[in-house]
């Protein structure tokens, strides 16, 4: 936390995808601290609305994905799996950025499965 920044890139949460009502909370959260410690940490010289920019968990590889052969009905934007932690990501939103996420910014990788169908 000794240097400034100007931003980040963030790309994590297959490993949450089993709590995507949980990841909704605690990714906004993550990101709201990190931006306070490092402008905190760098006596103002890091924006504290520093950009943040994550990638969206991918489209298949996981079997409650939209376009997996057990497709659920989106009926629950925070189902279990990678859709609903897709959702998560943008705080219930469904995009970024949005009210709850000033300033951070999603890079879509919904088309960049391998050929065998693996992130």
């Amino acid at each position: 936390l000794g240097m400034t920044i100007r931003g980040v890139v963030y790309y994590q949460g297959e490993s949450n995808a089993g709590e995507p009502l949980l990841y909704n909370c605690t990714f906004p959260t993550m990101i709201d601290d990190w931006r306070a410690k490092w402008h905190a940490e760098t006596e103002g010289l890091t924006d504290p609305l520093m950009p943040w920019g994550f990638v969206q968990l991918n489209s298949v590889g996981n079997a409650t994905s939209y376009n997996s052969s057990h497709v659920i009905p989106p009926t629950d934007p925070f189902q279990m799996g990678f859709a609903g932690l897709r959702w998560a990501q943008t705080a219930g939103y469904g995009y970024a950025p949005n009210p709850r996420l000033k300033n951070v910014f999603m890079a879509v990788s919904l088309d960049t499965p391998t050929p065998d169908g693996r992130i």
